[in-house]
């Protein structure tokens, strides 16, 4: 009896600093870059979107307390106010892009132009200038200008492939390939606006935590992407068992890649169970679809004719954030 709570009991201290620090840390985070969002409308005379102001909020003030602190933790340090208005920065551009992408507002092709041809291109609206000066500040600041900028391309090339997301008829192999490129290029970007040096073994962990957090969110949003017409791996499938199995192979390649980084013990545990904390939100989410497919016969039915109930996970509910912690807190315990 004693050896089957020894996990939870071990757990309790730095689950506790972990959940603290994200609650403090997350309210924070909303008001900085509230305050940066106006700062870089002032600065460049150009109000961004309701939509794009949010969805930044809400990147910025998970991203930074949850995924960037568990890295720069690694060594020894929260992050900056500096690294912390990058991010943002960072956020307000990606949004954007999303924007342009998700409602076809200009072609691929004056998307890659606007991305690519630096000041050779001259906008044409207020939000392509906004971009462009934005990429401009960011790449004046970063360290290595050539890594990140080659990374830039792979990620505009996920971005771009993403619309084959729209076509009912896509394998599942091109699905998980878009999937990991998406999220991985996009959460590694983060790296690069942040002044550590971290290993190989490090930058394997930003690409891998970035492909599961992609495969949560298409986990979380299969309610709203089905009725959108987007494909996604969570979506496209019947069996709740290739789902499952597609997740768990991402999330074994993390675990194995958590294990090669070395740092202080300390400071490695606060990053081992954050990122536990990560990859369980997809574990509550295949449990949810386990539930649906066994209350409609083993297999998943049709996405668009479930309801909102049977899909959307309520985070708010206590059950759920009491299952999502328990589930973190093995799992954190079986990474040290």
């Amino acid at each position: 009896m004693v050896k089957n709570f020894r996990p939870y009991i071990a757990s309790l201290p730095i689950v506790f600093r972990i959940v603290t620090h994200f609650i403090i840390s997350r309210r924070k985070a909303k008001q900085f870059a509230q305050t940066t969002i106006a700062q870089i409308e002032k600065n460049y005379c150009h109000a961004v979107s309701e939509k794009v102001r949010k969805k930044t909020i809400t990147s910025f003030a998970i991203y930074n307390p949850i995924v960037c602190d568990a890295f720069t933790q690694l060594h020894k340090r929260f992050t900056s106010k500096e690294e912390q208005k990058l991010l943002v920065y960072y956020f307000v551009m990606a949004s954007m892009y999303d924007d342009f992408f998700d409602h076809h507002e200009m072609s691929v092709e004056t998307i890659e132009k606007l991305t690519f041809l630096g000041d050779a291109y001259m906008p044409k609206t207020l939000d392509e200038m906004l971009i462009q000066s934005i990429h401009r500040y960011l790449l004046a600041r970063v360290n290595n200008k050539t890594d990140y900028l080659s990374l830039f391309e792979h990620m505009f090339t996920a971005q771009k492939d993403s619309l084959l997301q729209f076509n009912a008829d896509i394998d599942t192999e091109t699905l998980l390939s878009i999937t990991h490129r998406k999220g991985g290029y996009a959460v590694l970007m983060c790296y690069y606006y942040l002044q550590v040096v971290g290993s190989e073994a490090e930058k394997k962990c930003w690409y891998l935590l970035g492909t599961i957090i992609q495969m949560i969110n298409d986990l979380f949003d299969t309610f709203k992407d089905s009725r959108a017409g987007i494909y996604t791996f969570a979506n496209h499938s019947d069996s709740v068992i290739d789902i499952k199995t597609a997740y768990n192979n991402q999330v074994q390649l993390l675990k194995n890649a958590i294990r090669e980084v070395k740092a202080n013990p300390k400071n490695k545990r606060f990053f081992n169970y954050t990122l536990a904390a990560v990859y369980c939100l997809g574990f509550l989410a295949i449990e949810q679809l386990e539930k649906v497919a066994e209350k409609y016969g083993k297999k998943l039915p049709n996405f668009t004719e479930l309801s909102r109930i049977d899909l959307v996970i309520d985070m708010e509910l206590y059950k759920n954030r009491k299952r999502w912690i328990s589930l973190f807190m093995l799992e954190g315990y079986s990474l040290n």
